[in-house]
């Protein structure tokens, strides 16, 4: 499962996922990126023989706006399907290509 919760754009974001009654042998782990904003992504995680590798490239990470995200697994084998894991995440701005203007606060910290 998912433990990284804020993610910068543009940068590559790698984790290792398994669960016991899914295993990779088994069953395809596909992971779907849905925000509030545009930007969404769908990509299958590698199997290593027991879990998964999950990679978020640095270009899918770039496509996306700043802001708030749901990173969910779902395994299927053949008309199976299961959602494993809903992960609430952030996207930070890019700090090589950030605004000079840009307002770090909250919405409420700037009110």
């Amino acid at each position: 499962m998912l433990t990284k919760t804020t993610w910068v754009n543009g940068d590559t974001v790698k984790w290792n996922t398994s669960y016991s009654d899914y295993p990779s042998s088994a069953w395809t782990l596909t992971v779907y990126l849905n925000g509030s904003v545009t930007g969404s992504f769908t990509g299958s995680a590698a199997s290593d023989g027991v879990g998964f590798n999950v990679t978020a490239s640095a270009a899918i990470t770039g496509a996306l706006n700043t802001g708030s995200y749901q990173v969910i697994e779902i395994a299927t084998s053949g008309s199976e399907r299961y959602t494993l894991s809903t992960t609430s995440i952030t996207i930070l701005p890019n700090p090589v290509t950030i605004d000079n203007g840009y307002d770090a606060r909250s919405h409420v910290r700037k009110v």
